[in-house]
């Protein structure tokens, strides 16, 4: 995923070799944020910003289930960026990818992330959660089975105010903004 950000060319990429500490890396960062582990985390993404003739980069990685670094799962907002990796969000300043926060949104793994207003929906696979603006759980609500049907389609909207979500019996769960389940 290549991206342009108002005067940066950003570059977010699946590393999955990456190895901490290790010197046979085929990318080198500046900055890394993953704590060193024996276990191989599923999503390990790289992150290179250019600003002019300046670059920055960043390694993140999560443990839970992999991720896929795309349009719905990565936010540009205010000199900031968003991404579920893994069972996690991270949020990281733009340019430099300093670690503002990283927050675990899921007990397995965060697919998708929405901005609305001042607060963020993530649509995990056991949970939905609401975030802050810094990273902290609002709320979160978990269903009977996990938060995607067995075709991939539909499971998931955010429509008038109202988070609906399926599982994987097709289950429907309805949601405000504020946490309350609606019948």
């Amino acid at each position: 995923m290549t991206t342009k950000y108002e005067d940066l060319l950003i570059s977010i990429f699946s590393d999955s070799a990456y190895s901490f500490n290790s010197t046979d890396n085929l990318n080198n960062y500046d900055k890394k944020y993953f704590e060193e582990s024996h276990y191989q985390f599923p999503s390990i993404y790289g992150i290179r910003v250019i600003r002019n003739d300046e670059e920055f980069s960043a390694v993140i990685g999560s443990e839970g289930g992999a991720t896929t670094a795309s349009n719905k799962s990565v936010i540009f907002d205010n000199n900031k960026l968003f991404m579920c990796c893994g069972d996690s969000v991270y949020c990281l300043s733009l340019p430099e990818l300093n670690l503002n926060w990283k927050t675990k949104a899921d007990m397995f793994t965060c697919f998708e992330l929405f901005k609305i207003d001042n607060f963020f929906i993530v649509h995990g696979e056991l949970e939905i959660s609401k975030l802050s603006m810094d990273g902290k759980i609002e709320w979160q609500h978990s269903g009977r089975d996990i938060f995607v049907t067995p075709n991939g389609e539909n499971d998931f909207e955010i429509k008038n105010g109202i988070i609906t979500a399926k599982d994987w019996g097709n289950n429907e769960y309805k949601f405000d903004f504020e946490g309350n389940e609606i019948n």
